[in-house]
Order: structure tokens, then C-alpha cells, then sequence
């Protein structure tokens, strides 16, 4: 009898390690999972000219192209000029700026700049001139979709945008116009 339950309890702990070991990836997985990522570089820089001072930035344009299905952007991983990571804004942190939609619906968009990315105390204030790299940040999105068979990747554009220091007047006719962030990984 002792030794039929040594056996059962056996079998019962081998099952539930089995199914643990089944099923818990999956659930890890499921919890940091992404199905892309996009690649988009920016600029956060002081550029001088005479007396005057500005203030070169850089807006981030993100948008789900979907007709059904949101899309959620999972992390946002920014890096310095240096090749340091400098933020990690994972889908829990909202002090990337207000009103910042992690989960995008169909056709929506949102937007952020390397300027939320100062105040949330991530990016050091900008120094030097925009040039030979200095002040250039890469911005790696992470995101995920739940329908795999029939969607369009999340699309993202980023255009540098100008503002004199003294006035705060915003040039962006300076701005060399919207550039497409690249896909850089696609599950499927």
C-alpha cells in the first residue's frame, strides 16, 4: 500500500512538473512576447549660431494600420549616441509623457519626442552641436499584435524638428522632412 502512494505521489509530481514545465514558458513567454521592432534614430542637440541658441529635437510618429486589432507597444528602448542604453520605457511606465497610448486601436497613432524623453529624466540635457554623431539617440520599439494570419506591422516615422531657445518658436521647415523607421525583426 506504502509503496503504491510512493508511486502515485510520484506520478501526480512528475504530471504537475510536466505541466509546469509545458506550460509555464508559455506564459512567461506570453508576458515580455514581441512580434516586431523598429528601428528609429533622433536627435537631441544644442545647435549654435551667433547669439542665438536652438534646440534641434526629434518627434516620433507611431501608428496602427490596422482596419481590426490593436497593437500593443510592449517596450521602448532608447540609446545614446555612445551605444549606451539610456531608457527602457517597458508598457507599465508612463512617465514617457501623457497621454502616450501604449495600446494603439485600429488606424490610431500617438506621438512622443526626444524632449518627453529629457523630461522623464532619461536623456541628459542636450549638449553640443548635431553633428558627427553628437546627440544622435537610437530608438528601439518593441510591439506585438494578437491576430498573426492578417495584419500590417506597427509603422512608425521620426522628423527632426528645431526650436529657438529664446522665443521657443518651432521650425520645422528646418526638419529635413518624415523619414520611415525601419523593421528590423518581424515574427510571423
Amino acid at each position: 500500500m506504502k509503496e503504491r502512494m510512493k508511486k502515485k505521489k510520484g506520478l501526480v509530481g512528475f504530471l504537475i512538473m510536466l505541466l509546469a514545465l509545458l506550460v509555464l514558458p508559455g506564459l512567461l513567454c506570453a508576458a515580455t512576447s514581441f512580434d516586431g521592432v523598429l528601428a528609429c534614430q533622433g536627435s537631441n542637440a544644442l545647435l549654435s549660431g551667433g547669439t542665438d541658441g536652438n534646440q534641434n529635437f526629434t518627434r516620433f510618429r507611431i501608428t496602427n494600420l490596422n482596419d481590426v486589432g490593436p497593437i500593443t507597444i510592449e517596450r521602448i528602448l532608447v540609446y545614446s549616441d555612445e551605444g549606451d542604453a539610456v531608457c527602457d520605457f517597458p508598457n507599465t511606465d508612463y512617465s514617457l509623457r501623457p497621454g502616450f497610448k501604449y495600446i494603439l486601436e485600429p488606424h490610431q497613432q500617438t506621438t512622443m519626442t526626444t524632449l518627453h524623453m529629457n523630461s522623464a529624466g532619461c536623456l541628459a540635457e542636450p549638449v553640443g552641436a548635431a553633428q558627427d554623431g553628437v546627440g544622435s539617440v537610437s530608438v528601439l520599439i518593441y510591439w506585438s499584435y494578437l491576430d498573426k494570419d492578417d495584419f500590417y506591422p506597427l509603422y512608425a516615422t521620426y522628423s527632426d524638428t528645431t526650436r529657438d531657445l529664446n522665443s521657443g518658436n518651432l521650425y520645422g521647415h528646418i526638419a529635413r522632412g518624415q523619414v520611415e523607421c525601419k523593421e528590423i525583426l518581424l515574427k510571423k
